[in-house]
């Protein structure tokens, strides 16, 4: 099922033994595993370094939302941390966004390592949001050149027939509309509308039967 191969795992958990359970059984069938706040505040770059060891990708979501000088520094960390890709809040700006990937490319190719993809995250699902504003902020995203943006699946098909060249990362994927996100899709009309990657934790990581729950989830 080529859907396995973009779905995003979600380690946003408080157990390092739970999440190497997660990261090793999982990991039989996708490459990506987000970390994010959670886990990064808990175990830092080790967690991340420890992923990438196992040939995985590291979705780095940190949200970098600073002075550009800051964002910028935080964007070679993850450079030199190997992820697959980071966020930044587009709500940062053009200028600083565009600082960023230059000063950003720059770097890796100084370094001679793989630049991670950048992408901007335009509202939280767990709020509501207009197309409007969503689409404000990926214009912004497609102006300063960076690779994707992170949205809601009912504003990905909008976004995609302005800027096909952005990848689109979603979360607020379920099996279910009673949640506690506002903004929410099944797996296949997430991948209908346009997105290239799905986000998902909770239903599938507190499952008691993850690949089950996996499964069940890209089928919907």
């Amino acid at each position: 099922m080529k859907q396995w191969k973009r779905l995003i795992i979600a380690l946003d958990m408080e157990s390092e033994l739970r999440l190497n359970k997660t990261v090793r059984l999982l990991g039989r069938k996708i490459d990506k595993f987000k970390i994010g706040s959670v886990a990064f505040t808990r175990w830092g770059p080790r967690v991340v370094k420890k992923i990438c060891r196992q040939g995985k990708e590291v979705f780095l979501d940190l949200k970098f939302y600073d002075i550009p000088h800051t964002m910028i520094k935080a964007s070679f960390a993850a450079a030199d941390l190997g992820v697959w890709s980071f966020t930044v809040h587009l709500s940062a700006g053009r200028e600083a966004l565009e600082a960023l990937r230059e000063e950003l490319e720059s770097f890796c190719r100084r370094r001679k390592i793989r630049r991670p993809l950048i992408m901007g995250v335009s509202e939280l699902t767990s709020k509501k949001a207009s197309l409007m504003r969503v689409l404000k902020l990926a214009e912004v995203g497609f102006l300063s050149k960076i690779d994707g943006i992170v949205c809601a699946a009912p504003e990905a098909k909008k976004i995609k027939e302005h800027f096909p060249v952005l990848k689109i990362v979603t979360p607020g994927i379920r099996t279910k509309v009673s949640d506690d996100q506002q903004r929410i899709a099944t797996a296949s009309f997430a991948f209908s509308q346009g997105a290239d990657y799905i986000v998902v934790g909770r239903p599938i990581t507190e499952s008691p039967n993850i690949l089950k729950a996996a499964t069940e989830l890209l089928s919907r």
